[in-house]
């Protein structure tokens, strides 16, 4: 393991720190590097199941973009934005 991972490791430890795992309120979009890339979306709190229905033409249940929603993923940008402000998307 790297070493400064090793160090934020025993530090994280030694001060009893936890590791946030709550959801956000945003929703965002972003290239995931876990196994082969991806371009995922993450569903926040705030308006999480219009997020979904917005959602689901372009990425599957499991949040991985579709192939072919590749030529329409700014029509998503676009929505997502109106629907909260809060929305991000991510360089890739």
């Amino acid at each position: 393991m790297c070493k400064h991972i090793e160090a934020v490791k025993l530090w994280r430890e030694k001060k009893h720190e936890k590791v946030c795992t709550g959801i956000p309120a945003y929703t965002s979009v972003y290239l995931s590097y876990r196994g082969e890339r991806a371009v995922c979306i993450r569903i926040g709190t705030d308006n999480a199941e219009e997020f979904r229905k917005l959602a689901a033409p372009y990425f599957t249940p499991e949040g991985v973009m579709r192939p072919e929603a590749r030529d329409s993923i700014t029509d998503l940008f676009r929505n997502a934005i109106r629907l909260n402000d809060m929305f991000r998307w991510y360089d890739m």
